[in-house]
């Protein structure tokens, strides 16, 4: 064999392992979230799914995140409905349950998350949140219409009770002390803490009027120190920390 078709076969065999490495690269699929989710909803950690502006899991719906999953939020502007938030609205279901070695993470459309350090480890405010809406029985409310309803009900920091889908999408709280909105374990959630109204800032992960239903646990999330999670809890409220 001459040295020319030596190298020849050198470099066909270079070329062919150089082709089986790029075929094995999976590069994520960017997903735009609708706004409104119903039935029942599967997100795989094959994909990137994209917040613009608020997303609300409807009543009756299952959201599913498989673990390993990234969620980006992406404001549309500022406050209100604009504000990147996954909102699990009264009667739907959300299934977040990452592992010790595959969290899920919810973080800003501006985070690498394949990269160290591409955004300040303190920043905040970069979009919203995750926020959860239970049905446990309130004895009394701030809105004076939700305060004289029966069952009473409140509207989420005050924001316009507005109505999507034929629901009222920011209303909590019902007749349901026992009521499970779902489970969320080894969840991530990163730069989170917009402003949703004047005086309004919105948590990294609120949940509310969240019921005690048996299979109603809650994880709290890992968080960098910038990332704050608070609850209005119902009578029994239960979880895991």
């Amino acid at each position: 064999m001459t040295k020319n078709s030596l190298l020849r076969k050198h470099l066909t065999v270079a070329l062919l392992y150089l082709g089986l490495a790029l075929a094995g690269t999976v590069h994520a699929a960017t997903n735009n979230v609708p706004q409104l989710l119903t039935g029942t909803i599967n997100w795989y950690r094959t994909n990137i799914y994209i917040l613009n502006g608020a997303v609300f899991v409807m009543n009756n719906a299952v959201l599913n995140i498989e673990a390993g999953t990234v969620i980006k939020g992406h404001n549309l502007g500022g406050q209100g409905t604009n504000v990147a938030v996954l909102y699990i609205t009264r009667g739907a279901k959300i299934y977040a349950e990452g592992t010790p070695q595959n969290p899920i993470i919810f973080t800003a459309d501006v985070d690498d998350t394949t990269l160290p350090d591409v955004v300040d480890l303190y920043a905040r405010g970069l979009w919203g949140g995750v926020v959860i809406f239970g049905n446990a029985v309130f004895n009394g409310t701030v809105d004076a219409v939700g305060n004289a309803s029966s069952p009473k009900y409140e509207v989420y920091e005050g924001l316009q009770d507005i109505t999507l889908g034929g629901q009222q999408v920011f209303r909590f709280g019902g007749n349901d002390d026992d009521d499970n909105s779902g489970v969320l374990r080894y969840v991530s959630i990163r730069h989170g803490g917009a402003v949703l109204a004047p005086n309004k800032e919105i948590n990294g992960l609120s949940w509310v009027r969240w019921g005690g239903g048996r299979r109603s646990n809650l994880s709290r999330p890992m968080r960098r120190p910038t990332t704050a999670s608070s609850s209005s809890a119902g009578r029994s409220t239960r979880s895991i920390w």
